[in-house]
């Protein structure tokens, strides 16, 4: 009786193990944030509609009282381009382009990327420019390597990013891919990206992207 009662501690013990282990496998296979948009392969590139833009300022006061959840980004700051700017959630629409913010002030992180202080590739897009004024990210194209880039999470806590590469690329050429695919096991990275180069008046938007790309760092 006491052999039979041991053999079936043995098997459960050893069952017990076994199902800690799986869970273990799903957990490390599975992303670090699980969400309903699509996977990273099946994204195509932002588009934002200039005409469909809202030109209008967002005060100091909308700025203070942005909140979002506390580890989601809530602000972004680029002293180099004085930008300083709320940071909002945004999706993918049913063709699976990432969204933008409707306003020209503001920032847009695609919650399927990574978050601050995650390993993975963070991805912020905004407006180069409404139908008559300049958007948060119309100067972005002129940072260089080593500028940093600053953001606040919604706890407060703030990351500092470098600037590692800086290009325009033709709308056809941009590879999501491989910008949304971590370089690195550990690192924490950023893309940004907003429109550029010529302006298609018969499709109303700009043929290009500028894709800036940083790296997080420790130093202020």
């Amino acid at each position: 009786m006491v052999k039979k009662t041991y053999k079936n501690t043995k098997k459960a013990v050893m069952l017990t193990a076994a199902i800690v282990i799986l869970a273990l496998c799903i957990a490390y296979l599975l992303p670090a944030s699980q969400t309903s948009e699509p996977g990273i392969s099946q994204l195509n590139v932002t588009a934002p509609v200039v005409d469909e833009a809202v030109e209008t300022p967002v005060s100091a006061s909308q700025r203070t009282a942005h909140k979002v959840a506390p580890d989601q980004p809530r602000y972004l700051t680029i002293d180099k381009v004085d930008v300083r700017a709320r940071v909002l959630s945004v999706g993918a629409s049913a063709d699976r382009t990432i969204g933008a913010p409707k306003s020209i002030h503001d920032v847009g992180w695609y919650r399927g990327s990574a978050k601050p202080g995650q390993a993975g590739v963070m991805f912020l897009d905004g407006h180069v420019s409404g139908p008559t004024q300049p958007g948060v990210f119309k100067q972005i194209g002129s940072l260089k390597n080593g500028d940093k880039i600053g953001i606040e999470r919604g706890d407060g806590t703030k990351f500092r990013y470098v600037v590692t590469s800086v290009k325009l690329v033709p709308e056809n050429k941009v590879d999501m891919n491989s910008l949304l695919v971590s370089p690195d096991a550990y690192g924490e990275h950023l893309v940004l990206m907003t429109c550029g180069g010529s302006f298609n008046r018969a499709e109303n938007q700009y043929e290009g992207r500028v894709i800036v790309q940083a790296k997080g760092t420790d130093t202020p």
